[in-house]
């Protein structure tokens, strides 16, 4: 498995790689640009979530936490005058995902459990979909910033499978980790979990079909 230090590393060179491209070729304004690169670089670090040690979890946690706090203040502000009540909002909402669902998340997965899987990928591209249809952007720009914090998200896995792949002794003889697998996986040990999952990714996609179809 990769270390928290060489997946924040890597997203932020896979985010600056992605900004170059997408100006040099004048994919999209450089605002845009930005945004995409900022969500492949959060998006990459995001599985540890599950993460056993305490340093990454708080990390990303707070992440997320400032992020559905943003969220929040973008959508309340465009349907609230009152500058209190909205602060009041994102004040819980903040503290909600930092001390109530992180916490549960972690509590309720095991690392490289169903958060480090292929389901999971699908699920967080969607929920970002839909989490950014509270925010005034292009529908498609919405759709590429999704794309982006999913491909982010399984760019995490891909350099967890490549730690367990590429291991060598003595430079030589290749001894790949019991790991190997664990991180690019379509199902978990859990049925349960793994039905879920599922459910939960036909969910989302009946929910985005609607914003789906304006892209076409």
């Amino acid at each position: 498995m990769a270390s928290f230090n060489t997946h924040i590393s890597s997203g932020v060179v896979l985010g600056v790689a992605a900004l170059i491209f997408i100006i040099y070729n004048a994919v999209l304004p450089q605002p845009g640009a930005f945004l995409i690169a900022t969500a492949v670089a959060i998006g990459s670090i995001m599985p540890d979530l599950d993460s056993d040690t305490s340093v990454p979890f708080h990390i990303v946690s707070s992440l997320l936490a400032l992020i559905i706090g943003s969220l929040t203040y973008i959508y309340f502000k465009n349907i609230m005058s009152d500058n209190e009540d909205i602060i009041l909002r994102v004040i819980i909402a903040v503290l909600a995902v930092k001390f109530v669902i992180s916490p549960i998340i972690k509590k309720l997965t095991k690392h490289r459990g169903i958060w480090h899987s292929v389901p999971a990928v699908v699920i967080i591209t969607l929920v970002a979909f839909l989490a950014l249809q509270l925010v005034d952007l292009n529908m498609r720009l919405k759709f590429y910033i999704a794309v982006a914090f999913g491909a982010g998200y399984l760019s995490h896995l891909v350099l967890d499978e490549g730690s367990s792949f590429f291991r060598f002794k003595f430079l030589i003889f290749w001894s790949p980790k019991q790991s190997l697998g664990s991180a690019l996986k379509l199902i978990v040990e859990s049925k349960i979990i793994t039905i879920i999952a599922y459910v939960i990714i036909l969910i989302l996609l009946f929910a985005s079909y609607p914003y789906f179809k304006t892209l076409l």
